[in-house]
């Protein structure tokens, strides 16, 4: 609706032109209420997420973030290592190899799940972490999951 009010312009007279004005207005204010207090719209929490991993974090840790690499790299102020990976692109056989060689030079992974419609439909990056590590610690923000994984032989139980 409030693109075609753009394309088409305000009707010329006085009361049309209120009324398409407060209908664009109400289409403006609903879509702030969403982005501003409805979580399933909300703006991916990505700052906090990169605050949490660096409160948490120890020295030779790796931080996958598929689809927000340079939105937490933005925020993100640590030391440790991150990398790109595109689980969608390379399927279940290689997120196994690639996790297995971030597990051989990392005790632990750092996961940001998020936008995993894009980057990860199937979630195969998240099972693959917990087939090869054990899940040490999980924090949900507003459209973002963190997960810290462990490599299983210094690990506990995955929960």
């Amino acid at each position: 609706l409030y693109v075609a009010l753009v394309v088409h312009g305000l009707p010329s007279g006085r009361r049309s032109r209120i009324l398409v004005a407060a209908a664009a207005c109400g289409l403006m204010i609903v879509s702030d209420a969403n982005y501003y207090f409805n979580p399933e719209y909300a703006r991916e929490d990505v700052r906090d997420a990169a605050a949490l991993v660096m409160r948490g974090e120890a020295n030779g840790d790796l931080v996958l973030a598929p689809g927000v690499e340079e939105v937490f790299a933005h925020y993100y102020g640590g030391s440790n290592a991150t990398a790109f990976i595109e689980p969608a692109r390379l399927g279940e056989r290689g997120v196994d190899e690639a996790v297995a060689g971030y597990f051989a030079s990392h005790a632990r992974i750092w996961h940001l799940r998020c936008r995993n419609w894009d980057k990860d439909p199937g979630d195969i990056l998240a099972g693959t972490l917990l087939r090869r590590g054990a899940r040490a610690g999980s924090w949900e923000l507003a459209g973002v999951v963190l997960t810290l994984y462990e490599e299983r032989a210094s690990a506990g139980p995955s929960h």
